[in-house]
């Protein structure tokens, strides 16, 4: 990435942290009454809690993909590899030390996390799709 890529690159993973936000909240909101009437008010502490992992999660995971932004292909491949690992590590790492941290009800969280997990795939396909969409935009790269 050039230094000329650099303020398109924040630009566009500030637009994703935007859509996955944006997910978080829509998930919240329709989570919100089902959660109160099933496990009470500790049920609705642990669905916010769950999105909070799951959002931090899908934040790490497109780092990788912003950090390879204009590469060649092979890296945006690479790139999103990397992008659902990292996802994967966030989601176990966030996610075990908020389970273990007793400050929630277990079975809640970890059906918030599960759901959230699922939901936040669209924001992360969706910008690793506009990153290779701007990358078929580029000129080849030249190996010398």
């Amino acid at each position: 990435m050039t230094a000329t890529d650099k303020p398109e690159a924040i630009k566009a993973y500030l637009r994703f942290c935007l859509l996955s936000s944006t997910v978080v909240l829509l998930l919240v909101g329709v989570g919100f009454w089902p959660s109160k009437h099933l496990g009470g008010s500790e049920a609705v502490t642990a669905m916010l809690a769950g999105c909070a992992v799951c959002l931090l999660a899908s934040w790490c995971g497109g780092l990788p993909i912003v950090l390879t932004r204009n590469m060649t292909s092979a890296a945006i491949v690479n790139a999103a590899l990397g992008s659902m690992l990292a996802r994967l590590v966030a989601i176990l790492v966030f996610g075990t030390i908020t389970v273990l941290s007793g400050w929630f009800e277990r079975t809640p969280l970890l059906v918030w996390i599960g759901i959230g997990y699922v939901a936040m795939l669209v924001p992360d396909t969706l910008f690793t799709l506009q990153s290779a969409k701007s990358l078929s935009k580029q000129p080849p790269v030249d190996a010398a």
